[in-house]
């Protein structure tokens, strides 16, 4: 009996560990979030390096991005093996568009904010405004 007792501890343990586990991946996400938020993450750290290197100050909008232009700067997205898309929309404004896979609301990309004048962000699209005005520069 003291046996059974035991066995039936040992198997209420280990289910009770199993739904610990189970509400914990429904809360963070698991494995397969975290991968996409790294993802993101490095989508969003090329999207700024895009803008700070192709986009000299004393220069204007470029009409297309190149490895002439950008230097060792990606231009393609590395897990999507696809081109951030680049549109110049104005003399003084961009769009670079990335793949994310979660949703980049505009709170997320409030760190932005600061560096760059009047930006926007579609989460819908992936896309992000900018405004380039030669001599007020994005770089320190």
């Amino acid at each position: 009996m003291a046996e059974r007792n035991k066995n039936l501890a040992t198997g209420g343990l280990v289910v009770f560990a199993a739904v610990l586990i189970g509400i914990a991946l429904v809360i963070v996400g698991g494995p397969g979030q975290g991968r996409k938020e790294r993802h993101d993450e490095t989508r969003r750290s090329d999207v700024l390096r895009l803008v700070n290197q192709c986009f000299p100050q004393d220069q204007p909008i470029p009409a297309e991005l190149s490895t002439e232009i950008c230097g060792d700067v990606r231009l393609v997205d590395p897990f999507m093996d696809a081109p951030y898309r680049y549109e110049r929309v104005a003399d003084d404004r961009f769009i670079i568009c990335a793949a994310y896979e979660l949703p980049q609301e505009q709170k997320d990309m409030v760190a932005w904010a600061g560096m760059f004048p009047s930006l926007s962000h579609d989460p819908q699209t992936g896309c992000t405004t900018f405004r380039h005005s030669p001599g007020v520069g994005h770089r320190d």
